[in-house]
């Protein structure tokens, strides 16, 4: 390939993309390009300024002796002497600079992770980037909040507090714990025999029959998080999961066990099927459902909920709230406590 005259053009290529990746092959001869670097990577390769690093799992390019000496004037032409300066970078130490005349010191133990992504990142809920530029030492936590109901004899024991849980129970209709809480949890009275189910959605939750001994945990979608942490700190306990007839529900539970190291048990009461025809939701394909996968299911799990079955077959889902006045629930509930 014949080679350009300098300067040669970048074209439309932006700084940002062409920045960090010159900036490594400057610094080291060799670089792992991203992904969206691709339109830099095909102009350094027409000019014959990199070559593949060949037996390596992952891309690699290093710069040849042409590259080394045409791509800093060919950056300088295109961008100015100061190509190499970030923005982002000054834009982060003029923060820094700020920060030491106007932040409190020192700094709190244990802050909201919304609060450090405002001060370091770009803005309060942009969780991807913060942990970059977090100071070290600094902790962060979402204080997201768990939400129990119960009539378990049950008392949560904190560094210098105590919740009689069935007292609350009493006087609020639910126990809520927030993250610094349950983090602070030193131990837990429970009874040896006490079954938990945690449930997917509020309204099912909140409606769900309270059996003596039965522990019931608002555990929404994938946000398993509080509930692992609070769980793990129980004494020997039986679990089944109650959530959507769908495939991400099934994969909530599934998610659970392992995090648990329990075996899957899912709530799905044999009369359920009954509501195929009632309350059977298909899933479109522009829906924000996810589609059962072609691929079956176990045949443990479809032999032993047969209604699972019909539903992907059918590519549809049953809502958990649609069966919570059902005159079976808790008498079926109750059986399937007694059963574990």
């Amino acid at each position: 390939m014949t080679r350009g005259t300098l300067p040669i053009p970048l074209g439309d290529i932006p700084l940002d993309i062409v920045r960090p990746v010159a900036l490594i092959l400057l610094d080291t001869g060799k670089v792992k390009p991203p992904r969206k670097a691709q339109p830099f990577i095909d102009f350094l390769n027409r000019n014959d300024w990199i070559e593949a690093i060949p037996d390596l799992c992952i891309r690699t390019y290093q710069l040849n002796q042409d590259g080394h000496s045409n791509l800093r004037k060919t950056l300088c032409h295109c961008f100015g002497d100061n190509w190499d300066n970030n923005p982002e970078e000054n834009h982060l130490q003029q923060r820094e600079h700020f920060f030491r005349g106007v932040l409190v010191s020192p700094l709190p133990d244990v802050i909201h992770e919304r609060v450090a992504q405002a001060l370091w990142a770009q803005h309060s809920k942009d969780r991807k980037a913060y942990n970059t530029h977090l100071p070290i030492q600094l902790k962060t936590c979402r204080n997201d909040i768990l939400r129990l109901r119960t009539h378990a004899n049950i008392r949560i024991h904190g560094t210098d507090w105590v919740i009689d849980v069935q007292a609350d129970m009493q006087r609020f209709g639910e126990i809520i714990l927030n993250e610094r809480m349950i983090t602070g949890i030193q131990r837990l009275e429970s009874p040896n025999s006490i079954s938990v189910m945690t449930i997917e959605n509020i309204g099912a939750w909140d409606s769900c029959p309270l059996l003596n001994d039965l522990l019931t945990v608002f555990t929404p979608g994938n946000n398993t998080r509080l509930t692992i942490c609070f769980l793990k700190q129980l004494n020997t306990f039986q679990w089944q999961h109650f959530g959507d007839l769908d495939y991400p529900g099934l994969e909530i539970g599934r998610k659970l066990a392992q995090q648990l190291n329990k075996p899957l048990s899912l709530f799905i009461p044999l009369w359920w099927s009954e509501y195929l025809s009632t309350h059977a939701l298909t899933i479109a394909d522009d829906d924000k459902k996810k589609l059962w996968p072609e691929k079956p299911l176990s045949l443990s799990l479809l032999r032993q909920h047969p209604v699972l079955r019909k539903l992907q077959q059918n590519q549809s889902w049953l809502e958990q709230e649609a069966i919570m006045l059902d005159k079976r629930l808790s008498e079926t509930l109750q059986a399937s406590i007694t059963r574990h």
